[in-house]
C-alpha cells in the first residue's frame, strides 16, 4: 500500500506520454458513457412509454383565487425544464389556472395523470371534478422535492370526446406547471413506481449503505498515504449521506430561515468534502488540499457578495447561485485531479476506481448544470432531466467504495501472505544454517570433551593402573606376593583398564547411549565378582538434555562408584538407579557391602567423585545405606526438566 501511494506521487511528477494521455481520456470518456447510459435508462423509466407531454397548455388569469371571466386564454409552450413557465409583471395574482383539452375515444379504462413534480399545485380537476392524488402533495425542499405526482382519473369523471383538465398553480410573479403525461393508468403506475424507486427508494438505500461503508472504512487501519485516502472517502460518504437526508426533508418543521441555512450549509459542506476526497484519493498532499479548500471557501464568499450587490433575489436565490458556482468549482477541481491521476500507468483496479468516482462526480456536476441550463440525455431530446441523479448515485458510490475497500484489503492480505512466505523461507534457511552451526558446535564440543577426558584418563592410567602394575612388579621381584595376589591384582587392573576404554568410547555421547555402554561393560565384571546388579533407569531419562561434558562426568561418576564397589565393598548386590525428578536427575549407587568405617580416611576414588560433582554443579551425598553398605547419591539439574535453570545456564555446559 505504501508503494501504491508513492507511485501515485511519482507518476504525477513524470511527464505524461501519448499513451498515458490517451488512457486518461479513455477513462473520462468511459465514465461519461456509463453515466449517460444509466441516466438515460432511468429517465425513460419515469415516463409512460409512448407518451409525450403536451407541447403547450392554456393559462387563465385569476383574481381573488377565481378565474377572471371573459378573458382570453394565454398559450404557454413547454420549455426545456421541462415545464410550462409564465411570468407577469404585476402582483395581486397569487394563482393561475392552466388548462389542457384532450380527446378520448371511449371511457372503458381509467386514465393516469403523471406530473414531474407537485410543488405549488393546489388543485387538479378533470371536467370540473376534483382529483385526489395518489401521493403526498407539495413535498419540497431546497435539495429535493422533484417527486413524481400521480393521479388516477376515474372512468365516471371522463367522457368520450373532448375532456378538460385544469391545474391551479400558486406563485408570486412566476407560475410554473411541471410537464405532465396522460396515459393508461397501469402505465402511469409503473412509471410512478420507477420514479419512487429513483427519487426515494435508492436514496434511502444509498444513505444506509454509505453510512455502513463509512463505518467499515473508519474501522480499517491503513498506514501512510493510504490513511489520507481513508479520510477522504469517509468524509465524502458521511457528507453525501447527510445531503441525502436533507433531500428527504427530515428537517421539516424548522423555521424558514433556519431551513435555508441548514440546507445550504449541508450543500456547501458536501462540496468541500468532494474536493477534499478528490485531492486525498489522487495523492495530493495535505497542504495542497488545504489550499484548495480555502480557495473554494473564498470563491463562495466572493460569489455571495457579488450576487448580493448585483441582484435582489432574496437569500434563498442568492445562496442557490453561490451553490452553483461552488459546485462547478469543486467538480472542476475533482475532474482535474482525476485527470492528472489517470495520466499514470494505473492498474486495472485503480482504473475501475477512477471510472466509478468520475461517474459520481458527474452526477453532482450535471445536477448543478441542469438547474441553470435545462439539458437532455445526449441524442434523446425527448428525455429531459427530471430528477436529481446525485442522491441515487450515492448507492453506486457506497457499493463501489466497498468493492475498493475489499480489493485493497485483499491486496494487503496478499502482500502480507507473500511477505510471510518470504519470511518463512528466510527463517527456514536461517534455521538450517543455525542447525548446521549447532551440529558443528556439538561435534566440536564432543571432540574437546574426548580430548580432555583422554588427557584425564592418561593421568589416571599413569597414576592408577600404571602405579598398580609398578607396585605388583616390585612385589614380584621381591618375591613378596603369591600367585593368587598376582591374579587378583591383574584382574583389578584389567577391569580398571576396560572402564577407562569405555569412557573413551562414550565420551561426549548422549546419556542413554552412555548408560547402555556402561551397563554392557559393567555386567561381565559384576558377574565375575559374583555381584548381582539391580538396574533401575527411568524411561524419561531419554529426554534429558545434558551437554557432552556433563554426560561424560555422569559416566565417570558411575564408573568410579562401581569400581569402589568391586574393589572395596565385598558386596553381593549393587543397585544402580537413575530417576527423573521435578528439579533434575537423581543418580544413586547403593551396595550391601561392609560400608564406610568412621576412621577410614577418604580415598582417591571419593575425591574424584567430589571433583566431578563439583564440575557438574551437582549435589553429591556419600554415606552408609540402610542395607549397611555404601550409598552414593548425585542430584544434578536438567535443562528440559520443569522449574530448572533456563537453557544455556546449566552447570557443566
Amino acid at each position: 500500500m505504501h508503494a501504491r501511494a508513492s507511485f501515485r506521487l511519482t507518476a504525477e511528477r513524470d511527464k505524461p506520454n501519448a499513451a498515458a494521455t490517451l488512457s486518461a481520456v479513455g477513462i473520462l470518456a468511459l465514465s461519461q458513457l456509463v453515466f449517460w447510459l444509466m441516466l438515460g435508462a432511468a429517465e425513460s423509466r419515469v415516463k409512460p412509454s409512448g407518451v409525450d407531454a403536451p407541447a403547450s397548455v392554456s393559462l387563465h388569469l385569476t383574481e381573488d383565487w377565481q378565474q377572471i371571466a371573459n378573458t382570453p386564454a394565454i398559450a404557454v409552450p413547454k420549455v426545456d425544464e421541462p415545464a410550462y413557465f409564465f411570468e407577469h409583471d404585476h402582483g395581486g395574482m397569487p394563482a393561475a389556472v392552466f388548462a389542457h383539452r384532450f380527446n378520448l375515444a371511449s371511457t372503458d379504462r381509467e386514465l393516469g395523470l403523471l406530473l414531474n413534480w407537485q410543488h405549488a399545485i393546489t388543485e387538479i380537476r378533470v371536467n370540473g371534478n376534483l382529483l385526489k392524488p395518489q401521493t403526498a402533495l407539495d413535498r419540497w425542499g431546497l435539495l429535493g422535492g422533484f417527486d413524481l405526482g400521480l393521479y388516477i382519473m376515474p372512468r365516471e369523471d371522463l367522457r368520450a370526446g373532448e375532456n378538460l383538465l385544469t391545474l391551479t398553480v400558486v406563485g408570486n410573479r412566476s407560475k410554473i406547471l411541471p410537464a405532465f403525461y396522460l396515459s393508461d393508468a397501469d402505465a402511469a403506475l409503473v412509471a410512478h413506481g420507477w420514479g419512487q424507486l429513483l427519487t426515494s427508494g435508492l436514496v434511502i438505500a444509498a444513505t444506509a449503505v454509505m453510512l455502513f461503508v463509512a463505518l467499515l472504512w473508519a474501522l480499517v487501519y491503513w498506514p501512510g498515504g493510504v490513511a489520507m485516502q481513508k479520510v477522504g472517502i469517509v468524509t465524502l460518504l458521511l457528507a453525501w449521506s447527510l445531503r441525502n437526508l436533507a433531500a428527504l426533508n427530515l428537517d421539516a418543521g424548522l423555521p424558514p430561515l433556519a431551513t435555508i441555512l441548514v440546507h445550504y450549509g449541508i450543500a456547501f459542506g458536501f462540496l468541500l468534502a468532494l474536493a477534499l476526497f478528490a485531492g486525498f484519493w489522487t495523492g495530493a498532499g495535505i497542504q495542497s488540499v488545504r489550499r484548495v479548500l480555502l480557495l473554494l471557501v473564498a470563491v463562495a464568499g466572493v460569489s455571495f457578495v457579488g450576487i448580493q450587490v448585483t441582484t435582489d433575489n432574496g437569500l434563498s436565490r442568492d445562496l442557490f447561485g453561490v451553490e452553483t458556482v461552488l459546485t462547478l468549482s469543486a467538480c472542476g477541481y475533482a475532474f482535474w485531479r482525476f485527470a492528472r491521476f489517470n495520466l499514470g500507468s494505473l492498474s486495472l483496479p485503480a482504473r475501475f476506481e477512477s471510472v466509478l468516482f468520475l461517474i459520481c462526480i458527474s452526477a453532482v456536476f450535471y445536477d448543478a448544470i441542469d438547474d441553470r441550463f435545462a439539458i437532455h440525455v445526449p441524442g434523446l431530446p425527448e428525455l429531459a432531466l427530471t430528477f436529481y441523479a446525485a442522491p441515487a448515485c450515492g448507492l453506486l458510490l457506497a457499493l463501489g467504495s466497498a468493492v475498493v475497500l475489499a480489493a485493497q484489503s485483499s491486496r494487503a492480505r496478499r502482500t502480507v501472505t507473500e511477505a510471510n512466505e518470504k519470511l518463512q523461507q528466510a527463517l527456514s534457511a536461517q534455521s538450517k544454517e543455525l542447525e548446521g552451526f549447532y551440529l558443528a558446535k556439538e561435534a566440536d564440543e564432543k571432540a574437546r570433551a574426548r580430548l580432555a577426558e583422554r588427557q584425564r584418563i592418561m593421568r589416571d592410567m599413569h597414576d592408577g593402573v600404571g602405579g598398580q602394575l609398578a607396585g605388583l612388579i616390585a612385589r614380584v621381584r621381591n618375591e613378596d606376593v603369591s600367585l593368587d595376589d598376582v591374579d587378583d591384582a591383574l584382574s583389578d587392573g584389567l577391569r580398571e583398564l576396560r572402564l577407562i576404554v569405555d569412557s573413551l568410547d562414550t565420551a561426549g555421547e548422549s546419556l542413554p547411549l552412555a548408560l547402555g555402554a556402561f551397563r554392557s561393560r559393567l555386567q561381565p565384571s559384576l558377574d565375575a565378582a559374583g555381584v548381582t546388579l539391580d538396574w533401575q533407569v527411568d524411561d524419561r531419562i531419554d529426554d534429558a538434555d545434558l551437554s557432552p561434558r556433563a554426560v561424560l562426568n555422569v559416566y565417570r561418576i558411575l564408573q568410579e562408584a562401581c569400581s569402589n564397589v568391586l574393589q572395596h565393598a565385598r558386596a553381593k548386590r549393587v543397585r544402580i538407579a537413575l530417576q527423573r525428578a521435578s528439579d533434575g536427575i537423581l543418580l544413586s549407587v547403593e551396595d550391601d557391602g561392609i560400608g564406610l568405617s568412621e576412621d577410614r580416611p577418604a580415598g582417591r576414588g571419593l575425591e574424584n567423585l567430589s571433583a566431578r560433582a563439583a564440575e557438574l554443579g551437582a549435589e553429591l551425598d556419600i554415606g552408609n545405606a540402610d542395607t549397611r553398605g555404601v550409598r552414593v547419591a548425585l542430584r544434578l539439574a536438567d535443562k528440559t526438566a520443569p522449574d530448572t535453570n533456563p537453557r544455556g545456564s546449566m552447570p557443566g555446559d
